[in-house]
């Protein structure tokens, strides 16, 4: 599994405490919106619509539908995948180069194996006025040297445990998945 941690804060980091779940603070609301967030970035990439620093993406063959397994929020998917704006893309194989870059976090949103996501969030500090959001991702991504996800039309190359496709949103379906929009 890989870890990804983000802290949101205006001032600086304090003691966290009162990790939060969906039946205390609107969680299916949040769960629905950052699962949202990442099948529309995995989506765009997928059908070869996404593109930064004036650079288009290549399609992925084989990025799967990611599914939920906890509570989220959709402020850190914003976050990360405002790497790739600020950073670009490079290749689709996962290099220390740009892995040190800056974009792991975004770089794992679009890992086209990763099909389970799980986060949980901590208001902390003075007021709860800052956010601690831990997300895990399996299978895991970021993986020096192998591939981000695998070039090609969408849905060309999806993996045996996926063997369905989404056409309209181009993500390859596994036989795990809960139906649900993307």
């Amino acid at each position: 599994m890989w870890l990804l941690l983000l802290l949101i804060t205006p001032s600086y980091a304090a003691n966290c405490s009162g990790l939060f779940t969906q039946d205390d603070r609107d969680g299916e609301y949040a769960i629905t919106e950052i699962l949202a967030a990442h099948n529309k970035l995995r989506s765009s990439i997928a059908l070869g619509q996404y593109g930064a620093m004036n650079q288009m993406f290549p399609g992925a063959s084989n990025m799967e539908r990611m599914v939920k397994t906890s509570d989220v929020t959709q402020q850190a998917c914003d976050s990360w995948s405002s790497e790739f704006q600020q950073h670009g893309l490079n290749r689709t194989t996962m290099t220390w180069d740009q892995f040190s870059a800056g974009i792991g976090h975004a770089t794992q949103m679009a890992w086209a194996t990763s099909s389970h996501l799980g986060c949980g969030v901590a208001l902390c500090g003075d007021g709860n006025k800052q956010a601690l959001v831990v997300c895990q991702y399996q299978k895991m991504g970021n993986m020096i040297g192998s591939p981000i996800y695998l070039e090609g039309g969408a849905c060309t190359k999806c993996p045996d445990y996926a063997p369905m496709c989404d056409e309209a949103h181009g993500l390859c379906i596994p036989t795990s998945a809960t139906v649900s929009p993307p």
